[in-house]
């Protein structure tokens, strides 16, 4: 996520981070029909760096007939982001590629 030339406050970064993620699985579930979320699946098994690391996590989400998606999130040793982004394309490209694509932006 881009967000302009000063750093924005983390509060509202995160925020405007959880509303987007929310208008995007609403956007996706009416138009792909896909299942509701109750909760990430995937946070309770993530396992942060050690003190004064950042953990880089990344991944790829390829949709038949629709495209490639990409997405990576940079977090601090208490689980704070630090920096989002995502982006997609029309492509459709193997799952290892689109993973390795998403591995190198996140870089």
């Amino acid at each position: 996520m881009v967000v302009g030339k000063e750093n924005p406050n983390r509060e509202i970064f995160i925020e405007s981070l959880r509303r987007l993620a929310s208008d995007y699985h609403l956007y996706a579930s009416k138009v792909f029909a896909l299942p509701s979320l109750t909760e990430p699946r995937s946070f309770e098994h993530w396992v942060p760096p050690p003190s004064g690391w950042v953990k880089l996590n990344c991944d790829a989400a390829i949709l038949d007939g629709v495209g490639t998606g990409i997405g990576w999130v940079a977090r601090d040793d208490q689980g704070h982001i630090i920096e989002a982004a995502v982006q997609g394309c029309k492509v459709m490209k193997p799952p290892d590629i689109a993973e390795a694509e998403a591995a190198l932006w996140a870089l």
